[in-house]
């Protein structure tokens, strides 16, 4: 079997905040020398395509920005493939802001907005909160680029987007919208952004309920790293075959140091 491209989660799969995890740049080096085309495909949506590049950059890891999607960026995408350049109120940083303005959205207050869209946001508050809640129950859609409850770090897990917009859930009884893992609606988007097409895919993440759940729709080729928010003890849990990967792995290192191996064991 030939495996054409690779979409690789960031978070607990190439590093743990500010440190590469063992060996991946070398890994990423390695899997590129096979031919191997590799994508990053990241729900965390706190950083725009450029500061992820020049985070990898720094480990060692070159990448064009036009190599990265973010669940920000695929939300603007979503939002203006679907409804056009649209008045949205975010719950985010700058670089939320940056990937919603880039594809022509208007940022507003929360009373002229049409759509509330909600990623990770480090400076969560009241009023914030208080400000989404009044746009959805007056008539904004809302978003949530990613629902996962938590980010690994290098210092333990931290409270994710989807703790974010469970509060706000919670406070209008409104269902968010999804875009990011597991939605098919962000690998859509991949597969159109890049131009897959009819190439073989190999998806490598951290997380059973989005990487894994999310390549297993699209039929492609799932790989579990045991090096972020999945342990081994968290597969004997887990019994159904939406969230079973088709390759299990170390690391990124374990990955491209077994490659010949495993794309031969796929092939059988």
């Amino acid at each position: 079997m030939k495996v054409d491209q690779i979409i690789m989660d960031l978070d607990g799969c190439v590093y743990l905040g500010d440190h590469p995890i063992n060996g991946s740049p070398q890994a990423i080096k390695k899997l590129r020398d096979k031919g191997v085309k590799i994508r990053f495909l990241t729900n965390n949506a706190t950083k725009t395509r450029e500061d992820y590049k020049n985070k990898l950059s720094k480990m060692g890891i070159p990448v064009e920005s036009n190599d990265i999607l973010t669940s920000g960026s695929a939300t603007a995408i979503y939002l203006k493939k679907k409804f056009g350049e649209t008045n949205i109120y975010p719950i985010g940083g700058k670089a939320l802001i940056e990937e919603l303005s880039r594809e022509g959205h208007k940022i507003v207050e929360w009373n002229k907005a049409d759509f509330v869209v909600v990623c990770l946001d480090f400076d969560i508050n009241y009023d914030k909160l208080l400000n989404a809640t009044r746009a959805v129950m007056t008539g904004a859609k809302l978003i949530a680029t990613n629902r996962d409850p938590t980010v690994p770090s290098e210092n333990g897990f931290m409270p994710g987007a989807g703790a974010i917009v469970s509060a706000i859930e919670c406070a209008t009884g409104t269902k968010a919208f999804l875009v990011g893992k597991p939605s098919k609606v962000i690998l859509e988007i991949a597969s159109s952004y890049w131009n897959f097409k009819d190439n073989v895919v190999m998806i490598v993440g951290d997380r059973l309920d989005t990487d894994i759940l999310a390549g297993n729709e699209m039929n492609w080729i799932t790989v579990l790293v045991l090096s972020g928010a999945t342990k081994i003890d968290d597969l004997k849990k887990e019994n159904g075959q939406k969230m079973k990967p088709k390759v299990i792995v170390r690391d990124l290192l374990d990955l491209a140091n077994r490659w010949d191996e495993i794309l031969k064991n796929l092939g059988e």
